[in-house]
Order: C-alpha cells, then sequence, then structure tokens
C-alpha cells in the first residue's frame, strides 16, 4: 500500500467525527460511553494495516497475533473495511470455534 494512502487514510480517519472513522455505537448511553473511552484506535487501525501489508489474515489472526481479544480487533478490522482499505480475499480459514472465518487483504 502505498504509504501517501496510508497517511491520508489515518488522517482522515483523525478528522471525521463518524463511522467508520471513530468508534461506533448504538443509541443506547452504554454503549456510546464505551466507544467513547476506545483509546489508540489510530494505532490499532496501523498496526492491522501493517499486519496485512505483511500476509492476509483473519480477524482472530490479527487478534492472535496482536495480543488482544478478537472482541477487540474485529471493531477496528470493520471500520478499516468500510473505510475501503481491507476486502475480503475470498479465502476461508478455521476460527478457533470450527467455523470459516474470513481472511481480509489491503485492497
Amino acid at each position: 500500500m502505498n504509504e501517501n494512502l496510508l497517511e491520508y487514510a489515518m488522517n482522515r480517519f483523525e478528522r471525521d467525527s463518524n463511522y467508520p472513522n471513530h468508534p461506533g455505537y448504538k443509541s443506547r448511553d452504554t454503549s456510546k460511553e464505551a466507544a467513547a473511552r476506545v483509546s489508540n484506535v489510530s494505532e490499532m487501525k496501523q498496526r492491522i494495516l501493517g499486519l496485512l501489508r505483511c500476509r492476509d489474515l483473519s480477524d482472530d489472526e490479527l487478534a492472535r497475533t496482536m495480543g488482544l481479544g478478537v472482541h477487540k480487533v474485529r471493531p477496528r478490522r470493520s471500520e478499516l473495511t468500510a473505510a475501503g482499505l481491507i476486502v475480503d480475499s475470498g479465502d476461508r480459514v478455521l476460527s478457533p470455534e470450527g467455523r470459516n472465518s474470513i481472511v481480509w487483504r489491503l485492497a
């Protein structure tokens, strides 16, 4: 991925105030509060993009590589997907639960 495109995308994340540029939430007050407390969103997105620069990965593989729970990684990956920076590679791998999981790649 072109470094200028990555820099542009990350600046856009910081500038815009709605999903996928910031953590999404539902109308409940607890959901909105949780989204406001998410920290290091840009850093996590940069780490995900960096890992996908090396090879295609599923959400579980991203989480394991980053040393985080998939529940922390999946929302950031989803935001990158919504922004058009990550796409479905067409490949599938089995998750730890034995289900097919999408393998993601850079757009």
